[in-house]
């Protein structure tokens, strides 16, 4: 057996077998003080590094420059948005005038259609109860840092609050009267529809992933309607912020063929904020 390839990560030495198994090429694996080793049968040596150059060259062009050092401004950045919403839960529950609050920050479909758009974000950050707020802030750090780890931290968010946004506006002017909505939920579809196309897109890419390029986005789907399901459970606002990461997806993978630039990340940021903070002071506006 001769030595293939050898990284401390046992994410990235699995990520590697997955390719070689899918062309069924004998392999074995070792751990060492250094690391894990792969190695394969010297007559396949050339075939498998062939193949493994092809992977990191066609399917992971798109990963960001932060999935290799370490992640850990994807780590913090989920980790505050977590905390935020969770923080803004608690500073309603206490304030003398949540309910007002919730009157203008809600996803109100007709006061959307209305002209109040502002709502379609600040009722991301609203929540029912702490068992809702809990559960999206636990799914915000699973679902969204991986968005972030494949688009960057800024096109990550910005994809992430845009399809949040868009799938409270796609629900209001489907309901138009009589619905209201609030909680994260809607963005976190979108994430998770950003995570299925980006995959699904990926896996067309490259020769031996495309039989099962559509595996990816069926699993996103079934996932989707799994955490859809259940009482009081806004189906339509689940559904239509996992179409719209499905829409953003699709095109900012068509748009961009690779990570963009860390300057126009830092943009991204600031016009993240700039966007939560103005639909903020809008609703304030109407206190």
């Amino acid at each position: 057996m001769v030595q293939l390839r050898k990284t401390q990560s046992r994410v990235q030495a699995d990520e590697w077998l997955l390719v070689l198994s899918s062309e069924s090429i004998p392999y074995s694996i070792e751990k060492d003080e250094t690391g894990w080793v792969i190695y394969v049968d010297g007559v396949n040596t050339e075939k498998a590094e062939n193949l493994l150059d092809q992977y990191t060259r066609e399917n992971r062009e798109w990963l960001s420059e932060e999935e290799h050092t370490g992640g850990s401004k994807i780590i913090l950045s989920a980790l505050i948005v977590s905390a935020a919403l969770v923080g803004i839960y608690l500073l309603m529950k206490w304030s003398e005038t949540s309910g007002r609050w919730y009157q203008v920050g809600s996803a109100s479909a007709e006061h959307i259609v209305s002209g109040e758009w502002w709502r379609t974000v600040t009722a991301l950050f609203l929540h029912a109860n702490l068992p809702h707020v809990l559960s999206n802030a636990a799914f915000c750090w699973l679902f969204c840092s991986a968005v972030v780890r494949l688009y960057g931290t800024g096109l990550g968010w910005f994809l992430i609050l845009a399809s949040g946004a868009f799938g409270n506006l796609l629900t209001a002017y489907v309901y138009r009267a009589g619905h209201l909505s609030v909680g994260a939920s809607t963005a976190l579809f979108g994430a998770a529809g950003l995570l299925g196309v980006w995959r699904f897109s990926a896996g067309r890419k490259v020769i031996f992933l495309k039989k099962r390029a559509w595996v990816y986005l069926a699993a996103v789907v079934a996932l989707m309607a799994f955490l859809g399901v259940g009482e009081r459970v806004d189906l339509v606002g689940h559904l239509s912020g996992g179409v719209a990461g499905c829409v953003f997806g699709y095109f900012s993978n068509r748009l961009f063929r690779g990570p963009i630039p860390k300057s126009w990340q830092l943009v991204l940021v600031c016009v993240d904020l700039c966007a939560v903070l103005f639909a903020g002071f809008s609703a304030i506006s109407c206190l």
